[in-house]
């Protein structure tokens, strides 16, 4: 717990608001305003976001404005997640896959966990989601569940013991004589005996902090069955104390072959007793924040996708584009690195990058970021010029979440000169591929199936 202190979570206000991303919450006093929260939970909110700023440019995660008559307004950004307050408030934040309503708000919650899985750093990256069947819950309790289920799965399988050091002030001799306490507390009582020992136990660092975390989180969850599930994990562990001091604990956890089924629950308890997230966000009024940005969680799902999908042997898909350098220092390196770095036999060479942004074919420039055009025409040129083969062939992808306004692959084209004495100059085709993310509630295999049917246009097999 952040500086050892134990966060204090009053339940008296048991209320939830479900938002996607860009959409905007303010104050009110109607309940039933589905964006409206109280004037209360409004100022902690505005005051989390202004500890959070940086320098002379507030994160991305929430921004402040005002609106017609004066009205402040705070709207979502690119993070997804929760922020819970201490009095039980919790703000969750959805991706816009598609436009919320309570009636998908479970299915894109089920989508989300399935794109979490592949997030670099995301501690369940194996977790079986279908175990979870009710998506109905909030993310906050979707995690701890998940947690619930590695800790109830460790504890069945049996709790790691060790060798742990005590000091007590013993009626027998037992261990090592620790002299000089041993005068200092016995002056008078000349039948005990001040000793250090060993035992070996299961009352461990890492079973200390699993200890301490099921008892936090019982203050964070309304749900009648993981409050059942915690007190059922709590009796299983009631031999191991909780810990004294979080972070001397934490520091002691072992990691290595023996402890490695304890390595993605001690993350959790990380996140949780800490704030150690993706994104670590904390605050005053905040017990816990787990926010993830969108953006990189649709880049890893999709490269992790391409890669299952398009194989090396059909393909020619490597695992990891060259490491280029745009820019070098004395010290720091900047790599152009492409999601995907794909090159066949005939020396055509496909550069594919993944964004989360909402494309729109009516509007200008269909909505897209010219820096993200200029990142990719910085790739074509890096790669013509140092790849080995003489004059390679490059195609160019950006990767969108489809949406109604964006169904169908576009082509574009760079006027390219690359300088190579001869004065070559050709069209450098880019091509903008939606992808639909709720076809994902199929499965992963029918999501893999329609992803190589719409790459299959573009890229020729080896």
């Amino acid at each position: 717990m952040r500086n050892n202190q134990k966060r204090k979570i009053t339940t008296k206000t048991n209320k939830h608001k479900t938002i996607c991303e860009y959409d905007k919450i303010y104050s009110s006093d109607n309940d039933e305003d589905v964006f409206g929260i109280s004037q209360k939970i409004f100022e902690q909110l505005e005051y989390f976001i202004l500890e959070n700023k940086k320098g002379d440019d507030a994160l991305e995660l929430l921004k402040i404005r005002s609106e017609k008559a004066h009205r402040k307004i705070i709207q979502a950004q690119n993070y997804v997640g929760i922020i819970q307050f201490k009095n039980g408030f919790t703000l969750e934040i959805l991706p816009k896959i598609y436009k919320i309503n309570r009636k998908n708000e479970k299915e894109i919650r089920k989508l989300l966990l399935k794109m979490l899985k592949y997030l670099k750093d995301f501690p369940f990256k194996t977790h079986n989601t279908a175990s979870l069947k009710n998506y109905k819950m909030p993310l906050l309790e979707i995690f701890i569940k998940m947690f619930l289920d590695e800790v109830e799965l460790l504890v069945k399988r049996g709790l790691r013991s060790d060798y742990i050091q005590y000091e007590n002030n013993e009626k027998f001799m037992k261990g090592k004589l620790l002299f000089n306490k041993h005068i200092k507390e016995n002056f008078i009582h000349k039948e005990r005996f001040y000793v250090e020992y060993s035992l070996y136990s299961q009352n461990r660092p890492e079973n200390r902090i699993i200890k301490s975390t099921l008892n936090f989180l019982k203050a964070m969850v309304y749900s009648e069955g993981i409050k059942s599930q915690i007190k059922k994990i709590e009796f299983m562990m009631k031999s191991i104390d909780e810990s004294k001091n979080i972070d001397k604990d934490l520091q002691k956890c072992k990691s290595n072959r023996l402890m490695q089924q304890y390595e993605k629950i001690i993350n959790w308890c990380r996140v949780f007793l800490k704030g150690e997230s993706f994104a670590n966000f904390t605050g005053k009024n905040v017990v816990i924040s787990l926010l993830y940005p969108m953006e990189k969680i649709f880049e890893d799902f999709i490269s992790k996708v391409l890669r299952d999908t398009l194989n090396y042997q059909e393909y020619g898909i490597q695992g990891k584009p060259h490491n280029y350098r745009l820019l070098e220092a004395e010290s720091k390196k900047i790599l152009l690195k492409p999601d995907i770095f794909v090159q066949n036999n005939d020396n055509t060479i496909y550069l594919i990058d993944a964004k989360w942004k909402m494309l729109n074919l009516s509007a200008s420039n269909f909505g897209l970021s010219i820096a993200d055009l200029y990142q990719l025409y910085s790739y074509a040129n890096v790669y013509y010029h140092r790849l080995d083969e003489e004059n390679p062939q490059i195609k160019l992808f950006l990767v969108y979440p489809m949406n109604e306004n964006f169904k169908e692959s576009v082509t574009l084209k760079y006027p390219f000169a690359p300088v190579n004495g001869n004065n070559d100059s050709y069209n450098l085709p880019l091509t903008l591929v939606p992808i639909d993310l709720a076809s994902l509630k199929d499965g992963y295999t029918q999501f893999r199936s329609n992803i190589e049917e719409q790459f299959s246009k573009f890229l020729e097999r080896k």
